[in-house]
């Protein structure tokens, strides 16, 4: 009983969310507290199971139980080192979500936000595009294929893709900018800088975005 309780101080209180509370990003925290007296079971089913077979077996101590605990514990082990690989970088993680998860959409979206962190846009969209055909009234994915269909200069799936999100309603004022860029590039100037008046709309601090409106307006008269 001690042992566990200084376990559990020197290993587990300081990330169990009551020291310093650090929020259930991940859901495992709220089973640190429990999961000690579930190894306490554990320990003591194992111990007492094989203690029996023992007896049965022989009249000497065989050591069964430390050898299946120890056993056990080399499999954790094994596993966990496996498990690391994960975990050498976040897209090794990302990758690895959306294999043990691939029904997520956050997986995929988070997939996507990592290989375009790589500069691979055309593998980011085919993330997006996943994790769309899952939910596709998820916002997050959608606007990320924009920006890097725009990298990769695809701007007419680009327009295609923001007529789309701004016509169902968007408080992102750098949409508005993106599609005006789009429209000014087709040499429709009245339709772009009416969009760059909601953008500054929405947020007025955007100086550049207004020089190039005052421009803009300049040429359209």
């Amino acid at each position: 009983f001690l042992f566990l309780w200084g376990a559990y101080i020197a290993s587990i209180l300081p990330a169990g969310n009551f020291i310093v509370p650090t929020g259930t990003i991940f859901g495992e925290r709220l089973t640190y507290l429990p999961s000690v007296w579930l190894c306490l079971a554990a320990a003591a089913a194992v111990f007492f199971a094989f203690s029996r077979i023992e007896r049965k077996i022989s009249s000497k101590r065989l050591l069964l139980p430390e050898i299946f605990m120890g056993l056990a514990i080399l499999a954790a082990v094994l596993r966990t080192s496996v498990r690391t690989d994960d975990w050498k970088s976040m897209r090794t993680l990302a990758v690895s979500a959306v294999e043990t998860s691939p029904s997520s959409v956050k997986t995929w979206n988070n997939l996507a936000i990592e290989f375009a962190h790589q500069e691979h846009f055309e593998e980011a969209i085919a993330a997006c595009d996943r994790a769309l055909a899952i939910k596709p009234d998820f916002q997050s994915p959608k606007v990320n294929k924009i920006y890097y269909l725009i990298a990769l200069k695809r701007y007419g799936e680009a327009k295609r893709e923001l007529i789309d999100v701004l016509t169902n309603g968007s408080d992102d004022y750098d949409l508005y900018n993106k599609l005006a860029g789009i429209l000014a590039r087709e040499g429709k100037l009245r339709e772009a800088a009416k969009l760059l008046r909601k953008s500054l709309a929405i947020n007025p601090n955007q100086k550049q975005i207004a020089d190039s409106l005052k421009r803009m307006e300049k040429d359209i008269h």
